[in-house]
């Protein structure tokens, strides 16, 4: 193999810089979904038609402005995945040939965007202490997805309860006020669209909450198929049990790609606790 244009820990630093913006944008968007729905929940309860229309204006742009955010973060987190997959197989494997798909992803990054990972960079990133192969590449996905699992489900719970909250109180304030409101039927349409923008930014909200719970399940999937390949030595990994290995990498590989960014107020709650299962987890020999 060929030297790599970057180290498998740059890498991994660059995905997390990018991760870390992407994460920064969602969390944006979801401060304008909310603005989104604290407008309509008041406009439902104003009887001035001008007013109403107003509101109605400023619930669009709030929704607008998050979708924007949201087109911008998923850009992010596309990058930061596929950097992420990267530095596990160079690390794994050692340094790869120069492609053209890595320098189109190092330029993706930028020069700023390095910089700012390299300031982060940790060497002792990946816990595994296995030669380079295929059980580093097995340890490395398996702590993968048993920290992605356990994340996954935490945001999906976090999320659900505050969506719950809002669902709650916008849907009884529409059912309070409409019957209170004036008559007129163009002010009963503009509090309509508004109420229907609140709904959008709650639904793009329920989306988020089922692909982390379905990334959660795939990955405790994925943490069992490896737990089956953890029986075989290196010899055994290359010589049969490769394709399924390789199989696992490529599946997980779409998990992760299923949902957003662990918020990184979930991520500091839970780091704790993952660390101390994770290191409860690997006390136990493997043959």
């Amino acid at each position: 193999m060929t030297s790599s244009p970057i180290s498998s820990n740059e890498l991994i630093a660059c995905s997390h810089t990018l991760f870390a913006e992407s994460t920064k944008k969602y969390k944006h968007s979801r401060y304008s979904q909310t603005a989104t729905l604290v407008l309509s929940i008041a406009s439902v309860f104003v009887p001035q038609q001008l007013i109403v229309y107003m509101l109605a204006l400023c619930a669009f742009a709030s929704q607008s402005v998050a979708w924007v955010l949201r087109a911008r973060a998923s850009r992010f987190h596309v990058d930061g995945d596929e950097a992420r997959m990267r530095s596990v197989l160079f690390d794994a494997f050692g340094a790869a040939a120069e492609s053209l798909e890595l320098n189109n992803l190092l330029a993706r990054i930028g020069t700023r965007m390095r910089a700012a990972a390299n300031r982060e960079l940790n060497p002792d990133y990946y816990a595994s202490s296995l030669p380079s192969g295929a059980t580093r590449l097995r340890d490395h996905l398996q702590e993968n997805c048993f920290w992605s699992k356990h994340l996954y489900e935490a945001a999906r719970k976090q999320y659900a309860g505050l969506l719950a909250i809002f669902v709650t109180i916008a849907v009884g304030a529409i059912l309070v006020a409409f019957p209170l409101a004036p008559r007129g039927q163009s002010l009963i349409l503009a509090k309509v669209i508004v109420s229907v923008l609140s709904f959008g930014a709650a639904l793009t909200q329920l989306n988020e909450i089922l692909a982390w719970r379905l990334a959660a399940n795939k990955n405790e999937i994925l943490d069992r198929r490896l737990d089956l390949l953890a029986r075989h030595s290196e010899n055994e990994l290359r010589m049969g049990q490769l394709p399924g290995l390789l199989a696992v990498f490529g599946d997980y590989c779409v998990a992760s790609s299923l949902a957003p960014p662990i918020p990184q107020f979930v991520y500091r709650k839970e780091r704790a606790r993952l660390n101390t299962l994770w290191d409860e987890r690997t006390q136990v020999v493997r043959p």
